[in-house]
């Protein structure tokens, strides 16, 4: 899959393993994301090198997309529901896990 890692100091969009999926959480797959100011620290402060215990080295903060895997553990969600996702690292690929919560189907 495709995602956004610091390489060199620099921002690269870059081929990668996707996320496993572990209980609890909902595959999506991303159709909006965003670099941001937290980003640009990592860049800068050669975080995003470096990230915390559990953490993604994949930066991103967060994203929207729509559920394509379900794991164990949750429930009321169907593959196919908007879906976004915010946690610590990892928003930019193409496809993500993390904690389920629901979009408007507006946004």
């Amino acid at each position: 899959m495709k995602a956004i890692e610091i390489q060199g100091g620099r921002l690269v969009w870059s081929d990668t393993s996707p996320p496993l999926l572990g209980d609890g959480e909902v595959r999506i797959e991303v159709r909006a994301s965003a670099v941001d100011r937290a980003d640009l620290a990592d860049l800068v402060q050669g975080a995003g090198a470096n990230p915390p215990p559990g953490a993604s080295p994949i930066l991103g903060l967060e994203c929207s997309g729509v559920g394509s895997e379900i794991a164990a553990g949750v429930s009321g969600f169907e593959i196919g529901d908007q879906e976004c996702g915010l946690l610590a690292g990892g928003r930019h690929p193409v496809r993500s896990a993390a904690d389920p919560h629901p979009t408007e189907p507006d946004l």
